[in-house]
């Protein structure tokens, strides 16, 4: 909580404001849950982004959505870098991991910065059927397409799917192969386990053996 709530303190210092979206480009590792909630608590809206996209597919999806930020893992910078002229909306870019410095010299902001803001942060309360997140398809038919989840999306398939089909409790464990980008991946590692205190098995690059050691 306090990890989310001085990222949440960084993104509005950035000048994101409810309603904004906030566009994620990194593996399932922990600052993209932190980012997630982050967002959402400032009553913005999550943009998490397929690994997979290429250049075009970034470019598209940031200016469909009006992503106003952009938070990347640092081994992912390339493909955004490589679009950065055409990202019309985008005002900063958040770097995670990599040198401090030389993220600072591109005119970037690492993730670090985020983490020295304060540890408190009022939530915004939105309405249960506002945009809460914005997941968009892996573009086999053409460029991806956006999906709207809404607020009460969260709670409906934690207490729906997570408590009678699973079962769940804090004494579980999940995880699995899909990203945060994909509704799969963003039900197993970002809403039911949090909703029930469960632990999460997160795996940047998936491989079941890695997987079942954690």
């Amino acid at each position: 909580q306090a990890s989310v709530n001085r990222v949440a303190n960084g993104l509005k210092k950035l000048g994101v404001e409810e309603g904004d979206r906030v566009l994620m480009r990194m593996p399932n590792i922990p600052p993209i849950l932190v980012c997630n909630f982050a967002i959402i608590k400032i009553g913005a809206v999550s943009l998490p982004t397929s690994v997979l996209f290429a250049r075009t597919e970034i470019a598209h999806v940031a200016n469909v959505a009006e992503a106003k930020v952009a938070i990347v893992a640092a081994t992912m910078l390339g493909e955004v870098e490589a679009v950065r002229s055409e990202l019309s909306s985008v005002k900063s870019i958040v770097v995670v991991g990599g040198d401090e410095n030389e993220v600072r010299a591109k005119g970037y902001v690492p993730y670090a910065d985020l983490m020295k803001n304060p540890d408190q942060c009022e939530a915004v309360q939105r309405d249960r059927m506002d945009v809460s997140v914005l997941l968009f398809t892996s573009g086999t038919t053409g460029l991806p397409k956006g999906t709207a989840h809404f607020m009460e999306e969260s709670l409906i398939v934690a207490d729906g799917f997570g408590k009678y089909c699973w079962e769940v409790t804090d004494k579980d464990v999940i995880g699995g192969p899909a990203p945060l980008a994909m509704a799969a991946g963003y039900s197993t590692v970002g809403v039911i386990p949090f909703r029930y205190g469960a632990g999460v098995s997160l795996i940047a690059k998936f491989d079941p053996v890695s997987m079942f050691k954690n």
